[in-house]
């Protein structure tokens, strides 16, 4: 049996607090790739992004109509685990 040792899943949010754009520092997505999601303080959806394999970064835009000022989960799923972290919005 062999044993397979891979990055921790991790992302990183800059900035934050945010004003017009995010940048997502991914880390640990593998062949399977991803799906990064963003929901707002009552937990409804407001972003769906899929994060190709091995990919590293992602970049969304928060000064739209459907990200009002607040906090928000920032979640990255893959088929090997899972990871939040919050994003503060301000306009």
């Amino acid at each position: 049996m062999s044993v397979h040792y891979s990055t921790p899943l991790d992302l990183k949010l800059a900035p934050n607090p945010a004003l017009s754009t995010v940048t997502v520092s991914i880390e640990g997505v593998g062949a399977g790739g991803g799906t990064l999601l963003v929901f707002d303080a009552v937990g409804r959806l407001v972003l769906r992004q899929v994060i190709a394999e091995n990919q590293q970064t992602a970049v969304f835009q928060v000064d739209g109509s459907e990200f009002a000022p607040g906090m928000y989960r920032v979640n990255l799923r893959t088929e090997t685990g899972m990871v939040t972290k919050t994003l503060i919005v301000v306009k």
